[in-house]
């Protein structure tokens, strides 16, 4: 977790939140991975709120 803390507190990056059984984040996927490619001054993230949970 302070990995992540410092990789969204220095850059601009956007964090994807999402779960593996939510229908909209599936949907949203392929949108964040052309974003990805687009955007190379940008930091995305994925984040499992499940797995996340767990850590």
């Amino acid at each position: 977790m302070e990995d992540f803390n410092n990789e969204v507190a220095r850059d601009v990056c956007i964090v994807d939140f999402f779960t593996s059984w939510c229908n909209p984040c599936k949907v949203l996927e392929p949108v964040f991975e052309e974003l990805s490619k687009e955007m190379k001054d940008v930091n995305l993230f994925k984040a499992d709120l499940v797995q996340s949970l767990n850590t």
